[in-house]
C-alpha cells in the first residue's frame, strides 16, 4: 500500500533520512496482519490530500475528519482521542491582539492550503487568510518578515522547529485559543485499490486500540505525553493573568541523563522528561526553555538562586525543600542493587 508521510513530530518524525514514530510502526503492525506490507513516500499535506482525492495515495497518517473529506476518505478508526487547541502565534508583545475570536477580523492570518483547522474558522470568509501552498517554515518567514499579523497553528511542535531553524525566537502565542478534542485518524482513499481492505484494516486497529497496544506503541516513541491530557486545566483568575505576563519559562535540566533527559545529538531537549514539558507547555499556552550549557550541579546553583523556573526531574530532598515547591511525583523509578549471581552474599 502506498502510504504518505510528514514530519510531524513527535508522531511523525524524519531523522537522517529515516522515517520514525508510533503512527508508522501502527499502521505497518496493522497491515502486516492482514498480509500487506507499506510504501512510504515523504510528501507535503496539501499534495497527499490530493492523492487521497485521485486514489494514487491509499492511505495519509494524522488526517482531521470533516464532512467534505469524508466525500472522498474512509476513516481508520480513531486510534486516539487526544486535545488539539488551535493556538494562534503573533510577534512577541502582541499576545492582547486576539483575546477574542472576532479579534481575527482585523488581522491577516497565515494558514496552510487545504488544512483543516475547526469549522467556524475555516468557513469565515470575512478573516484575512494568507494561505500558504507550504509548509509551517514559509508560514514562519512570512511573520517574521511582517507579510501576516499571526498564524493559525494546529502543530506546535512543528512551527516551533521552524522558528528555531530560522533562527527567531521573537514570538509568543495569542491570549485566545480554540480548544477541540480530535480523533487521530488514518486517511483511507475510497478510490484505493485496496479499498475493499478498509473493513479488516479498520477492525484491526480498533482492537488494537483496545488492546492497549496501541498505548504500548506510544509509549515506546516517547509520545504518550502528547495525548495524555483529556482533562483540561482550569485555572483560577489569578493564575491566567500570572501566565499571561510570564509566557516563557525557565527550565533546568540535566543534559545527560538518559533515557529520563538529555541534550540529542542534534542539540535538542529529549527524554521522557522532555514530551511532559511539551505537554504542560501546550496545555498552559507557554514556553519552557532549557537553559543550555549547564552541568547539573550549575543547574540546582542557579535554581537556588531563583535564576532558574522549573526543574522537570528533580528528586525531592529535606535541604531542596528550603528553596523549591514540588508536586506530586508523576514517575517512580525502583532502585536496585545488583550483583553477580556468583558473589557469596
Amino acid at each position: 500500500m502506498r502510504v504518505d508521510f510528514r514530519p510531524r513530530p513527535p508522531e511523525m518524525i524524519i531523522d537522517r533520512g529515516r522515517l520514525l514514530g508510533p503512527l508508522k510502526e501502527i499502521l505497518e503492525e496493522a497491515a502486516g496482519i492482514s498480509g500487506y506490507t507499506i510504501e512510504w513516500r515523504v510528501a507535503p499535506f496539501k499534495e497527499s490530500l490530493q492523492g487521497l482525492w485521485t486514489g494514487q495515495v491509499d492511505i495519509v497518517p494524522r488526517t482531521i475528519r470533516n464532512k467534505e473529506r469524508e466525500k472522498f476518505i474512509d476513516y481508520l478508526g480513531p486510534i486516539k482521542e487526544q486535545i488539539k487547541d488551535i493556538l494562534f502565534l503573533v510577534p512577541k508583545g502582541k499576545e492582547e491582539s486576539i483575546r477574542v475570536y472576532e479579534d481575527l477580523y482585523n488581522l491577516s492570518v497565515g494558514v496552510k492550503a487545504k488544512t483543516a483547522y475547526f469549522p467556524d474558522f475555516d468557513k469565515d470568509t470575512s478573516i484575512n487568510k494568507i494561505s500558504t501552498e507550504g509548509e509551517d517554515y514559509d508560514l514562519a518567514q512570512m511573520l517574521i518578515d511582517g507579510r501576516i499579523n499571526a498564524i493559525a497553528v494546529l502543530d506546535r511542535t512543528a512551527i516551533e522547529m521552524a522558528m528555531k531553524e530560522l533562527n527567531h525566537s521573537d514570538y509568543a502565542y495569542a491570549q485566545f485559543r480554540y480548544e477541540q478534542t480530535i480523533g487521530n485518524y488514518y486517511g483511507m482513499s475510497k478510490k484505493s485499490q485496496y479499498a475493499a481492505l478498509y473493513p479488516k484494516l479498520n477492525k484491526t486497529l480498533l482492537e488494537m486500540t483496545a488492546s492497549g497496544r496501541i498505548s504500548q506503541i506510544y509509549r515506546k516513541h516517547e509520545a504518550l505525553a502528547k495525548t495524555l491530557s483529556h482533562i483540561r486545566i482550569h485555572l483560577a483568575d489569578t493564575e491566567k493573568r500570572w501566565l499571561a505576563k510570564n509566557q516563557e519559562l525557565r527550565l533546568g535540566i540535566d543534559p545527560a541523563w538518559p533515557p529520563f533527559e538529555f541534550i540529542d545529538t542534534n542539540g535538542n531537549y529529549a527524554g521522557i522528561g522532555s514530551g511532559f514539558i511539551e505537554a504542560i507547555s501546550d496545555r498552559l499556552n507557554i514556553k519552557m526553555t532549557p537553559i543550555p550549557g549547564l552541568t547539573w550541579s550549575q543547574v540546582i546553583e542557579k535554581a537556588k538562586a531563583g535564576e532558574i523556573d522549573v526543574l522537570p526531574l528533580v528528586t525531592r530532598t529535606s535541604e531542596r525543600d528550603k528553596y523549591l515547591n514540588f508536586t506530586k511525583p508523576y514517575l517512580s523509578f525502583p532502585v536496585v542493587i545488583a550483583v553477580n549471581k556468583k558473589t557469596p552474599f
